[in-house]
Parts: C-alpha cells; sequence; structure tokens
C-alpha cells in the first residue's frame, strides 16, 4: 500500500542543544543527549512522547517516547527488539538518555496502535468504545500484527470484522451482525477485503464484495477510497475482476428471484386456487409494478438478499380498495421470499469462485 506521509501541525525539528538541556520554554524541542552522534532529524511526536518513557522509537522521520515494557508486553517481536536495543553499547544512538530503535513502517499505524497499548486519558478501550473504532484503526492494529505480531489487540480488531461481514444468513438479514460495530462507509469493505486478504480470512470476502456491489455507482468502488493518513485504498486487479462479474451476476439473481416469488399464488388460496384467482392478479400486479421500478425493490438492482415483501405491502397500502392476497397466498409470499433470498446468499461464496467453512443459512 502506497503511503503518503502526514503532515503534522506545530511539530517541532528536534535540535540539539550545545549544553544538551532542553528548553522547557521553548516548546516540545527534543534533546540528543549524545552530542558526538550524528545530527537525527526527527519531529516529537505531539502525543507520544512521555517524559518519563524508556525508549524513543524513530519511525521514519517522527519520534515517539515511549514504555518498552507495556510494548513488548503486547507483542514479543517488539520484546526481542527492546532486548537488542537495552543491550546496545554505550556508544549506540541515544536521545534524552534512552536507546533508540530505528522502524520503517506507517507512523499513523503506531498512532493507532499507542492508542490501545498505552493509557492515556484520551485513548479508548476497543471493546469499550466500539463507535470509536473505524475500519483505518483496524486496519492499522492487522497490518502491524502481521508484522510484530500484536496477538491480542489484532483478535479484537478481526473480530469486527468477522462479526459484521458475517458467515450468517440470518445475523445478516436481520442487522444483528452490525449490532457491535460497522464501518462507517460501505466503501470500507476495501479495506476489508485487503485485510482478508492479508490475514487469509476468507470468510469475510462474500459479504465484503456483496456490500460494495450494492454501491449504486461502480466508478466509486474503482476509485477507491481514502485512508486518515492520505493513502487511497483500492482494490487489486484481480478483486476488482471479481467485483465486477460479481455485480452483474447480482443483477441476474435479483431479477430472477422476483419472477420467481411473483409467479403463482399459494396452492391453497382461500379465494380463488385457477388462474382467475384476485391473489393472482394481485401478485402479478405487484411484479408489473415492479418491472416499472414503482416499488421500493428494483428488478434492475443487486440488492438480492433485501426482501421483496415491502413491495407487496407498498403496492397494498397504494391501492386503498384494491383487494389483497388471502392469508394463505400472504403466508406464501412471505415464506417463498425468505427461501429465494437464502438460495441466493448459499451462492455468494460460489460467485467469487470460493469456498467458506461453515457458510450458514437458516437449515
Amino acid at each position: 500500500m502506497e503511503e503518503i506521509r502526514p503532515v503534522l501541525k506545530r511539530a517541532r525539528i528536534a535540535e540539539e542543544e550545545k549544553n544538551n538541556v532542553p528548553d522547557n520554554d521553548a516548546g516540545p524541542a527534543v534533546v540528543d543527549s549524545q552530542p558526538h552522534l550524528s545530527q537525527l532529524n526527527y519531529v516529537r511526536d505531539e502525543k507520544y512522547w512521555l517524559e518519563d518513557g524508556n525508549i524513543v522509537l524513530l519511525i521514519r522521520n517522527i519520534g515517539f517516547k515511549v514504555y518498552k515494557g507495556l510494548l513488548a508486553e503486547h507483542s514479543p517481536v517488539f520484546r526481542g527488539m527492546l532486548v537488542v536495543a537495552q543491550g546496545a553499547d554505550a556508544s549506540g544512538e541515544k536521545i534524552d538518555g534512552q536507546p533508540v530503535v530505528h522502524l520503517d513502517d506507517s507512523p499513523d499505524d503506531f498512532r493507532e496502535l499507542f492508542r490501545f497499548v498505552y493509557p492515556l486519558s484520551s485513548n479508548i478501550n476497543l471493546r469499550i468504545d466500539a463507535e470509536s473504532i473505524d475500519v483505518d484503526t483496524i486496519s492499522a492494529i492487522i497490518r502491524l500484527d502481521h508484522k510484530y505480531e500484536l496477538p491480542a489487540l489484532s483478535a479484537q480488531a478481526m473480530s469486527y470484522l468477522t462479526d459484521y461481514y458475517t458467515t450468517g444468513f440470518a445475523s445478516w438479514v436481520d442487522g444483528e451482525h452490525g449490532s457491535q460495530w460497522k464501518p462507517h462507509e460501505k466503501i470500507h469493505a476495501i479495506s476489508a477485503i485487503k485485510i482478508a486478504r492479508l490475514t487469509d480470512t476468507t470468510s469475510i470476502l462474500p459479504t465484503a464484495f456483496y456490500e460494495l456491489s450494492t454501491i449504486a455507482a461502480a466508478d466509486v468502488v474503482l476509485r477507491g477510497h481514502t485512508s486518515r493518513d492520505g493513502s487511497v485504498q483500492r482494490l487489486s486487479d484481480d478483486d476488482i475482476e471479481l467485483y465486477l462479474g460479481m455485480r452483474s451476476t447480482l443483477l441476474t439473481a435479483n431479477a430472477r428471484c422476483a419472477f420467481l416469488l411473483f409467479k403463482s399464488q399459494s396452492g391453497e388460496c382461500q379465494n380463488d386456487p385457477t388462474l382467475h384467482s384476485p391473489c393472482l392478479q394481485f401478485i402479478k400486479a405487484v411484479l408489473e409494478q415492479t418491472g416499472l421500478g414503482m416499488l421500493p425493490h428494483k428488478i434492475a438492482s443487486v440488492t438480492v438478499l433485501d426482501s421483496w415483501i415491502a413491495n407487496v405491502t407498498n403496492y397494498r397500502s397504494s391501492r386503498g380498495r384494491t383487494p389483497s392476497p388471502c392469508s394463505k397466498c400472504r403466508t406464501h409470499l412471505e415464506e417463498r421470499d425468505w427461501e429465494l433470498r437464502e438460495q441466493a446468499w448459499r451462492k455468494l461464496p460460489q460467485y467469487l469462485g470460493i469456498t467458506v467453512e461453515n457458510w450458514k443459512t437458516s437449515d
């Protein structure tokens, strides 16, 4: 992923003072306690430069002075790195008397990590404040876990994605999958897909691709979305091909569901089980109005998992005294509606050419 370095406001470039004493009145200037070392040009992070920190991470040109013990607790990789830094020769790089570790990662990714590692008053808990967690935060945690091994935090972050991009049909259609956390925008499914590819979590893919497909303008998806650090998240070429193919397949599947649903009345119709049944005439009228785009669920859409019953209700209320279907035919429509949507759900992994273990229907 192409990274664009953030522009930090009010940051001050750290410089060595001749007497190696920080000027407390001059703001957050950093003092290198080893004047014999080559000059280190860096910017002290405004939030994560902790005065009593005991390790300095220089991430590109940003300096973070933090507590190595808490960092090591979350990551065995950091634990090993910090042991090496602690045992470094006295002539090694130091800032404010603390050893320096150079990292080539995104400073913004580490800021997201530090929100959960260091208990500042402005920080949040990954579980308590789920509304404050967005896909950028989750992506940062997962990317860093992939490199530095952060099992506890990454498990929490991944649980948000696997809960929302669920494998359960009932959870998806009743909205339960979004009760704990949901992305701020549908386009953020792109980041979920990238995480699924990075971690080989294929269970995320069917609903993430489905949600992308429901965005009306395909060009919006192809352009991607911009993260807080300015980097643009886009689908890979292979995933663009899958997205376009799934979108086309969903259009066909949605139209098929409409025609199969509004094909006939119940075999136990209480009015007239023949072709002259007022129930059948009502059902065919709903199909006609649906085809003309006059009712909420359009035939020419990809929302195959949405219910068609709203069309029945909407048509009935708009026609005043028009006879409604009998109770048997209403029940038939509701049960058939669920069945057809469930069939479409079952095929979502197939549309992507993958198999998802425990892909659940209500059977």
